[in-house]
């Protein structure tokens, strides 16, 4: 192989590893947004219901009102997120839940939620902004039930099946999340989620208003390359002085032969 051949080969195998080095080293392998919701009314043996079934990647957004006399239920929900970067993921959801009923009984469930399963093919270090916010009145006894909640989890997926948590956050008061680390290359499957439900379970006069809302970011970054401690820059230091030594007595034992 001429001087030439051999210059060029090296030139393309090295623009072959740099782009492949360059390349997104991040690959969304599925991702879905969703919005899911019932709303039901009750009053003297008569209901009204509806709902909106789960359609992942269909339409965001939907208002549910069922009234029967003078019980009424309204439900809505709506999710937008931006996932065309796969390097930087956002989205914002809200769900409601109001309820009034006078002789009857009122319900209503919605649930907003976003979901990615993605592959890192290099270490990434990530780092999580969430604004986690509810209505905060969450009670419950036999004649209500109010709650709005929120989750928020990120979990690496093992080739064999078993699951790992890198993050895991559920609540049901508003907050601010920040999470940062690093995540080795692999697939995850990232996770938030918001939900509402209230509730008049007997008939009688009742009201309830309760709401979820988020909105959040998560970003993937190359992991920076880690710093050699002291102690081991000292050792390789140490052991390339050796090999020179060793070199330099094998020339001087052929110089004398």
């Amino acid at each position: 192989m001429t001087k030439t051949v051999l210059a060029s080969t090296l030139t393309a195998v090295t623009l072959t590893a740099a782009s492949a080095a360059f390349a997104d080293p991040v690959r969304i392998i599925q991702n879905g947004s969703g919005v899911a919701g019932l709303s039901y009314a009750l009053e003297n043996g008569v209901e009204d219901y509806a709902s909106d079934p789960d359609a992942v990647g269909g339409p965001n957004s939907f208002r549910l009102i069922t009234r029967v006399g003078g019980t009424s239920t309204d439900a809505a929900a709506a999710l937008v997120t931006d996932f065309s970067d796969p390097s930087r993921l956002s989205g914002t959801g809200s769900t409601s839940v109001s309820y009034s009923t006078e002789l009857g009984q009122g319900e209503g469930n919605v649930t907003s939620y976003s979901f990615v399963f993605f592959e890192l093919d290099r270490p990434q270090q990530f780092m999580f902004d969430g604004d986690l916010q509810t209505s905060g009145d969450a009670f419950s006894t036999p004649q209500q039930l109010h709650r709005s909640d929120w989750e928020v989890s990120l979990f690496a997926m093992g080739s064999t099946g078993n699951i790992t948590p890198i993050m895991v956050e559920r609540g049901t008061d508003s907050t601010r999340i920040v999470r940062d680390g690093v995540l080795t290359a692999g697939i995850y499957r990232f996770l938030v989620q918001g939900t509402s439900f209230a509730a008049s379970f007997f008939p009688g006069r009742a009201s309830g208003n309760v709401h979820s809302n988020f909105a959040f970011s998560l970003d993937l970054n190359d992991a920076p390359a880690p710093v050699p401690e002291p102690g081991s820059v000292l050792l390789l230091g140490t052991g390339l002085a050796a090999l020179v030594g060793a070199r330099r007595r094998r020339l001087a034992e052929n110089r004398q032969r």
